[in-house]
């Protein structure tokens, strides 16, 4: 997998045009098939002491990047591998409610080769594929939708992981449910820096308006508000391991979904 996803076969000074972004979207996904499924798998099943199987694959891929420079669309895209594995991983941790796989995810220490900090997977992964969120919009097809890479990695996913697991209806709950956990385990991380409570929002955003009873959004806080400090996530170690800094990263992010008006 490191091999059929280096910067030999993907370089990236080559330029860009939207029919070469699309051939190396497939290429990237044919390159990592197998490993996105047994990622599931190890987020499904995986126990505590699975955890260095579990993140090995995303650490492996990201300790592959040497070129600091290039065209910035094809850096960017040289995260998509990794952004895959952990929405794999943490879609199928999130049926399994096993919340520590998600935590080991999203909390894994990456070096970014571009400015050489390391921080977590959330926060690393995000800075960087956000630059190519555009280039998913022109896709043909994807000119309406709201969240254009969040409804194709959707679509992308939702057979990989019905063939290792079988999740079949409950898999959207799940999807969104992780991107909930990711957007706003982002902000979390994020507003560490620098006071700001943004995170990418995904396919859960534009169901926001649905209200209280048709809302992933709303659901999940309001499990997290009934649950407390017993509420899985926060038990596992996610938002500082706090519902006090949940529900107030939660409620920050619900004031910029509700600016949003998805239509």
């Amino acid at each position: 997998m490191v091999s059929a996803t280096s910067e030999e076969i993907f370089p990236t000074t080559e330029s860009w045009s939207l029919g070469d972004f699309i051939d190396r979207l497939h290429r990237y996904e044919s390159a990592t098939r197998h490993v996105v499924q047994t990622e599931a798998l190890l987020g499904f099943w995986g126990e505590p002491f699975h955890e260095q199987m579990l993140t090995v694959a995303p650490k492996r891929l990201a300790g592959q990047f040497a070129t600091p420079s290039g065209l910035p669309a094809w850096l960017a895209l040289r995260w998509y591998p990794i952004s895959l594995l952990s929405y794999s991983g943490g879609i199928a941790a999130v049926s399994a409610r096993r919340y520590s796989n998600v935590r080991q995810l999203l909390l894994l220490p990456i070096e970014d080769p571009e400015s050489r900090f390391r921080r977590p997977l959330v926060a690393t992964v995000t800075k960087r594929i956000s630059d190519v969120e555009s280039a998913f919009k022109m896709m043909p097809g994807h000119d309406r939708f709201f969240t254009p890479r969040s409804e194709y990695v959707y679509k992308l996913l939702q057979p990989e992981l019905d063939t290792a697991l079988s999740l079949g209806s409950e898999y959207e709950a799940c999807f969104d449910e992780f991107e909930i956990l990711y957007a706003l385990e982002y902000a979390h991380q994020n507003s560490i820096q620098d006071g700001g409570f943004w995170g990418p929002p995904g396919r859960f955003g534009w169901k926001y308006e649905r209200g209280e009873y048709g809302s992933p959004y709303h659901l999940l806080v309001s499990e997290a508000k009934a649950r407390g400090n017993n509420w899985e996530p926060v038990r596992a170690g996610l938002f500082g391991g706090s519902i006090d800094r949940f529900l107030e990263v939660a409620n920050k992010y619900s004031e910029y979904l509700a600016r949003l008006h998805w239509r």
